[in-house]
């Protein structure tokens, strides 16, 4: 089991970015690709209701919806871009050697 600390450690890890970025509100490309995987991560992991996991991303319950649609679609249609996918296996990685 992970805290959220860990998991959004490990996705700004991943992204090469600071935790301040992750919850700035930038609307850059790969900073969206971030707050997706870490809201799915935190509310997948941590069964966290969307509005804490909106709390913990400095944003609101309809975004995070929003977010949960975004990676439902990115896992259906993988062909569409694989980016955000790749970045997901990266978190999951650094996740994972942290749990061993």
């Amino acid at each position: 089991m992970f805290t959220h600390n860990e998991i959004l450690s490990a996705v700004c890890l991943a992204f090469g970015i600071p935790m301040k970025d992750l919850l700035s509100k930038s609307h850059k490309r790969h900073l969206f690709y971030a707050r997706v995987i870490a809201a799915h991560l935190l509310h997948t992991h941590l069964e966290l209701s969307s509005i804490k996991v909106g709390m913990l991303l400095c944003r609101n319950h309809a975004t995070v919806l929003h977010y949960y649609k975004t990676f439902d679609i990115w896992i259906e249609h993988t062909w569409l871009n694989k980016e955000p996918l790749t970045y997901f296996v990266k978190v999951d990685d650094i996740l994972n050697a942290k749990a061993e």
